[in-house]
């Protein structure tokens, strides 16, 4: 299983497909309120910050870490999205492979295997 996560190939695959399933996803999810919440929030924050922070090189170095953060977490979000990915295509692959052979077995004794077939 590490050595999937190590796979270059699934990594350019991943980059390639990125930005389609994206946009794919912002047009088509029924809750796109969802997708825009860590930008709402940060956006509120900001705003709490400018107004509740009266000294500009304080409210600076906060706006400057409050970056930081939000850029983390989307860091994050991101290499977990990323394993997530490599991780369901190749479990789909395992599977498609046991299907497969569950077939196999089940056309070996006669039986049929409309089922399982794809």
């Amino acid at each position: 299983m590490e050595k999937v996560f190590e796979n270059t190939v699934l990594d350019d695959l991943f980059t390639i497909r990125r930005d389609g399933f994206e946009y794919l996803i912002s047009k088509t999810c029924e809750n796109s309120e969802k997708l825009e919440k860590v930008d709402k929030v940060y956006q509120i924050l900001e705003k709490l910050v400018k107004d509740k922070i009266v000294d500009e090189k304080c409210q600076e170095e906060v706006l400057k870490k409050l970056d930081e953060f939000h850029d983390a977490i989307l860091e994050e979000m991101e290499l977990w999205v990323e394993h997530y990915y490599k991780f369901g295509l190749t479990d789909g692959m395992l599977l498609k492979e046991e299907i497969e052979e569950k077939n196999r077995n089940v056309k070996k004794i006669g039986k049929s295997a409309d089922i399982l077939e794809f």
